[in-house]
């Protein structure tokens, strides 16, 4: 790039010195900017900056949340006894998120194209929500055992919510 510049301006002196006309130096300006010797804006996101559609966005924290909810569980269900109020606290903001989660999955749900199936997509997601915000009323009363408790219930409603989205047939 430097090279390009001392190139453009040893060109411009001599033409400069030569005689020639003060538009040519002018047009010789454009042609620099329009090569791109000027500085220009990146035209591209940086990685990992987003730019994915709503619904890839949706999608990814889903799978995210189910593993978040995995991870949740088996520690709770390990530390049962021995777990303070400040970390229940984080557990009950997790739990919210996984209820807040419905949103997603109602957004998925409307991919799919069998009536009979986004219904009950969308069905899942709203029991899904509903057991979330037990489960986080639980945890506000103390009972974590019950959080652990719902764990397998809620797991199996994420995955049958992932199968519904699966487009694949089943003749495969």
């Amino acid at each position: 790039m430097r090279a390009l510049i001392v190139a453009f301006c040893v060109t411009i002196a001599r033409a400069w010195h030569s005689g020639v006309a003060l538009r040519r130096w002018g047009a010789g300006l454009a042609v620099a900017v329009g090569m791109g010797v000027a500085p220009t804006a990146p035209v591209l996101a940086a990685v990992g900056e987003g730019d994915l559609p709503e619904g890839a966005v949706a999608f990814q924290k889903l799978i995210k949340y189910q593993k978040d909810w995995g991870i949740l569980s088996n520690s709770l269900k390990q530390r049962l006894g021995s777990i303070d109020d400040k970390e229940v606290t984080g557990i009950k903001l997790i739990l919210k998120q996984l209820a807040n989660e419905y949103y997603d999955m109602e957004l998925l749900s409307k991919s799919i194209t069998d009536p009979t199936k986004a219904k009950q997509a969308v069905d899942l997601a709203l029991d899904f929500r509903k057991q979330m915000r037990a489960n986080d009323d639980a945890a506000s009363a103390g009972d974590l055992q019950k959080v652990v408790d719902s764990y397998p219930a809620t797991a199996k409603e994420l995955a049958d919510f992932f199968e519904l989205l699966s487009d694949v047939p089943d003749e495969i």
